[in-house]
């Protein structure tokens, strides 16, 4: 097993908010548990921006790729596992 995890990202504002102590994104907080399983197993994990359909040498394939993992991992997410705290409005 890989001890070292890349993840890749077209997204920035996504990158910031794996790395944001809160956040207040589900999607966020499930990735978040994710790298934590990860790093629990004695991995390391390290996020990366690529630019995005900026003719970047296998930005394409990435893309290919990300696609297909997509359409073949199809996993109902369970929003139960992590408590959503929710900010009263002023």
């Amino acid at each position: 097993m890989d001890q070292l995890v890349n993840i890749f990202s077209v997204s920035k504002p996504s990158l910031q908010m794996l790395t944001d102590l809160i956040t207040y994104n589900l999607l966020a907080h499930v990735v978040k548990r994710d790298i934590l399983d990860i790093v629990a197993e004695g991995r390391r994990v390290r996020l990366f921006w690529v630019r995005a359909h900026a003719t970047t040498t296998g930005n394409e394939r990435a893309d290919e790729l990300a696609r297909n993992a997509a359409l073949k991992k199809k996993t109902a997410t369970n929003y139960d596992r992590f408590a959503v705290v929710r900010r009263k409005s002023d």
